[in-house]
């Protein structure tokens, strides 16, 4: 893996920046689109919301668990080819400790998926 960005510059650009306009834009989408496309859907407007906010918990959780842990891959690489001293430590630390954190977390929603399946389901009933 060819690493041209130094790592602090992956975590101001990747991990920040590009959330922080992955979730504006998402707000902009509910704020902005949902409602046009709920005036003017054949669909009850209860199944609209449902569906945007699907799609932006889907979005959510590919960035949670697919884009952060690829950031992480990268500063650890970048850490290797970029710094020295106790920067090398520093960055490799936190990438380590957060990827154990996300892989963690992932496995334990994955574990309490069918909960959470059956909680949504028996809802509407």
């Amino acid at each position: 893996m060819e690493i041209q960005r130094k790592p602090f510059q992956i975590v101001l650009i990747e991990q920040i920046f590009y959330p922080f306009t992955f979730v504006l834009g998402l707000v902009l989408v509910i704020s902005y689109v949902m409602p046009a496309v709920a005036k003017i859907s054949p669909f009850e407007t209860k199944y609209v919301v449902y569906g945007f906010f699907g799609f932006g918990a889907a979005g959510f959780y590919g960035l949670l668990y697919i884009w952060l842990p690829y950031t992480l891959i990268r500063i650890w690489s970048s850490a290797n080819q970029y710094t020295k001293g106790i920067l090398f430590y520093l960055f490799k630390a936190y990438s380590g400790i957060a990827f154990v954190v996300l892989v963690g977390s992932a496995l334990y929603s994955l574990y309490y998926l069918p909960e959470i399946f059956n909680a949504l389901l028996s809802y509407n009933k």
